[in-house]
């Protein structure tokens, strides 16, 4: 930590600065009363770190009326003095924090959250549109408070509205609805019954009747299922038996129910399963 001490005409600045990332600069400055500030953006340079200032002659009852009175003459109220550019900033834009809060009061978002960081995520949000007003109006928009927060939530929503994807834009799409459109296809094509086997279920019946392989082709489907007569079977084997169930891919043409290889003519009323 470094400490330096500077006197001008008016006051003498006591200034300590640590070598830490920022640098902070502890200022204490001595005119008709002590100031004490804290800044990481200032410093004490005798050209850029010094403003003039137009300065009242304090009165005989001040504080430090003594050395605070020594730049001015008899017949002098005012003068221009020079004093530290970290003293004048905090004088020009003091009280950020009230406004700042103030605007934030008018319209809030914040909600009764369970979780710790909601409102972390709301106060983020709030200090975002308050800057965003704020650097609107310093480049020159004259929009009310309510009337920006309208045009903001209005351009919102209209970022959000997406467009219809298109096939040149999105060729993932195409491809998409491509083995969309042929499934549905085949499923017209050939579609499959679902027939569910419970408690009161009936026995399925071939279409054209049993005794017959007339017309009936085993023949290969692209995903695989139960096969409807193990299913059948182990409903009507009971609770003490225990059959397999095999899973397939492959079906009657004609019935167009799910079938295994051994489960085929018996479905059909072919032998004795």
């Amino acid at each position: 930590m470094r400490l330096d001490k500077k006197k001008n005409s008016c006051g003498y600045v006591l200034q300590a600065t640590s070598w830490g990332i920022p640098p902070v600069m502890a200022f204490l400055w001595q005119d008709n009363s002590t100031v004490h500030l804290l800044s990481t953006v200032h410093n004490l340079d005798l050209t850029t770190s010094w403003v003039e200032k137009l300065r009242r002659k304090p009165r005989d009852t001040s504080t430090n009326a003594v050395a605070a009175r020594k730049p001015f003459a008899a017949d002098e109220h005012s003068k221009l003095l020079a004093i530290p550019k970290i003293d004048d900033d905090y004088n020009q834009y003091m009280g950020g924090v009230d406004i700042a809060d103030q605007l934030r009061s008018y319209f809030s978002t914040q909600r009764i959250a369970q979780r710790n960081w909601q409102p972390f995520f709301y106060w983020l949000l709030h200090t975002a549109i308050i800057n965003s007003y704020r650097l609107a109006r310093t480049n020159g928009s004259k929009a009310l408070h309510r009337k920006f927060r309208s045009s903001l939530i209005v351009s919102l929503l209209t970022m959000a509205q997406k467009p219809t994807p298109t096939p040149q834009t999105c060729p993932h799409k195409l491809k998409f609805n491509f083995i969309y459109k042929r499934r549905y296809q085949l499923r017209l094509r050939n579609p499959v019954r679902h027939t569910y086997i419970t408690k009161t279920s009936s026995e399925p019946q071939p279409i054209g009747g049993k005794g017959t392989l007339l017309g009936h082709v085993l023949i290969w489907r692209t995903t695989g299922a139960w096969c409807l007569w193990c299913r059948w079977q182990r409903k009507n084997a009971g609770p003490g038996v225990d059959l397999r169930i095999r899973q397939v891919k492959s079906e009657c043409q004609r019935c167009h129910v799910v079938l295994c290889r051994p489960c085929f003519p018996f479905f059909h009323g072919i032998g004795n399963s």
